[in-house]
């Protein structure tokens, strides 16, 4: 495994991982808040969560699917083709970063003063920017991670 971490391409595929599951952990922690407090919108919680978590992984899973991709050519590639401890690496990274991200945006929203039901307290503000600039940030961590592969590095190899 030590081995792995030495290829460039592999950590920065691996940082893109972390920014991820950080991002969509955080944006999934306050949905609820958001949906109920910023949005106004009660009553419909549960179906709205619903319908947003199945527009997230249908229309947007194309990021994880993507970066999957990306291992397996780097794994073709590789002179030691261990696929299953590839993923399960960048799995349990996904899994690390996305407790990291829930535990971020909750204690954000408690260290700003967010509190469930008040009428446009200083935290709706917060609670509006918690949930839009993870992704963002993830965004950004993958267009300037992604500058750093070579474009020979994520080749396949035929």
């Amino acid at each position: 495994m030590a081995t792995m971490l030495l290829r460039r391409a592999l950590v920065l595929i691996l940082l893109l991982y972390a920014a991820l599951g950080a991002a969509d952990a955080a944006e999934g922690a306050v949905t609820l808040f958001f949906i109920g407090e910023a949005l106004g919108i009660h009553g419909w919680t549960g179906a709205l969560l619903l319908a947003h978590l199945l527009i997230r992984r249908l229309a947007w899973g194309a990021d994880y699917m993507l970066l999957r991709a990306m291992v397996s050519d780097l794994v073709r590639s590789g002179s030691n083709g261990f696929a299953a401890t590839h993923y399960a690496l960048f799995n349990v990274a996904n899994k690390l970063a996305a407790a990291l991200g829930v535990l971020g945006a909750l204690t954000a929203l408690a260290f700003i003063g967010f509190l469930p039901g008040a009428v446009h307290g200083p935290g709706e503000t917060a609670l509006r920017a918690i949930y839009a600039l993870p992704s963002c940030l993830a965004g950004l961590i993958g267009l300037l991670a992604l500058r750093r592969i070579a474009p020979t590095q994520c080749r396949s190899v035929s």
